[in-house]
């Protein structure tokens, strides 16, 4: 939707500076060479339908209608291009979570790595390229003052393509010992300061459409979840015997806290990351 608002908004403008050129040229031949043989209506009219030099036979018509060709074709390119562009470089259409997940990896080599987990959606019709999600930390480095603050910390992790959807997960170990504190403390002024940036970029073609969406989250916006999204179903269509797959978008969005129990041990195995 936002291509075709893109694209009327583009052809509004277009038609705008198509008339202000038929209106500005009209107004040039009606006071410099009309000398009274036509009304104003009638040249502009003549002008819009290109039709003024089988209507007028004038010799200083062909240098008019020359500056009003320049500008037609200066203005049609512009729309064109702008047109083109809209169309090849559709924005993705990419779910980002509405909270950022603690969780224990899962993965072979990576099995109980306590991770901050990043889990988006691609609901577009196409894959997503080098995918890169970058993560920055701003927080108060110490007491109340948000003059003493730090926002130099990033990590980033990248992926070749994704499909549907991706969960990028970042390793606990790696973040400011600070921030993790504050989590745990729940410190209402480093609360209120403290934000962890999320930054989705990469391209959506073979030509290099590119795309940046950023969200921000605050630590608030931080919990401990454990569970595992069942974004991919079956639909069954007994009548013709064959099963088609989907997603649910909506379960990338659900959250689903963790047991009191898992909870403290979660927050317990932060404590011991904060003393190392």
């Amino acid at each position: 939707m936002k291509t075709i608002f893109k694209i009327i908004k583009c052809t509004i403008i277009f038609g705008i500076c198509y008339l202000s050129i038929n209106i500005g040229i009209s107004l040039l031949y009606y006071y410099s060479l009309n000398i009274g043989k036509l009304s104003f209506q009638n040249i502009f009219i003549l002008f819009f339908l290109d039709s003024m030099k089988s209507s007028v036979d004038d010799t200083h018509l062909l240098f008019i209608l020359s500056i009003k060709h320049f500008f037609e074709m200066v203005c049609t390119t512009v729309y064109t291009g702008y047109i083109f562009a809209y169309i090849l470089n559709r924005e993705p259409k990419l779910i980002l979570p509405s909270k950022l997940i603690l969780r224990h990896r899962t993965d072979e080599n990576l099995h109980k790595n306590l991770t901050l987990a990043v889990l988006i959606g691609n609901k577009s019709r196409f894959k997503l390229h080098n995918v890169t999600c970058t993560i920055s930390c701003f927080y108060l480095k110490k007491g109340k003052n948000p003059n003493y603050a730090n926002g130099e910390f990033q990590l980033t992790q990248s992926v070749h393509s994704i499909d549907n959807y991706f969960r990028f997960s970042f390793d606990l170990k790696k973040f400011p010992r600070k921030i993790l504190r504050d989590f745990i403390t729940k410190e209402p002024a480093c609360l209120n300061h403290d934000t962890i940036n999320i930054t989705i970029s990469g391209h959506s073609n073979f030509i290099g459409n590119t795309f940046l969406i950023t969200k921000s989250y605050k630590l608030s916006d931080i919990v401990i979840d454990e569970h595992i999204p069942q974004i991919k179903y079956a639909i069954k269509i007994p009548f013709f015997n064959k099963t088609f797959h989907t997603n649910s978008w909506n379960e990338l969005l659900r959250i689903k806290e963790a047991s009191e129990k898992h909870r403290i041990n979660t927050i317990t195995e932060i404590k011991q990351l904060i003393k190392k």
